[in-house]
């Protein structure tokens, strides 16, 4: 049916996309935000509205692979920069090719 195709579509995204990389900049924004330094200071309540945010994220993203029984990414990806080419339309830098 056409709602399974889009539950299907709906899981390889959050499975091959979001799941990598939301985790970390969830952390990222709660180290910024609330000024935590590691990842046992996550249990503390956030103390601003980014940290709330951030928090918030990280729930929705654990509730979404609970949801389509996704396995916990084994690692997570961390944000890099780089000299990328925003013109480019290829996933070049992508860990997912990696594998």
């Amino acid at each position: 049916t056409h709602a399974q195709i889009c539950r299907d579509a709906q899981q390889r995204f959050l499975s091959d996309h979001l799941l990598w990389w939301t985790p970390a900049l969830a952390f990222a924004m709660r180290q910024k935000a609330d000024r935590i330094s590691k990842e046992s200071d996550l249990s503390k309540p956030p103390e601003s509205y980014y940290g709330a945010t951030a928090q918030l994220l990280a729930a929705f993203m654990r509730a979404e692979r609970l949801h389509f029984g996704i396995p916990p990414p084994r690692r997570l990806v961390a944000p890099t920069s780089g000299d990328e080419n925003p013109e480019s339309t290829a996933c070049e830098g992508c860990e997912l090719l990696a594998q």
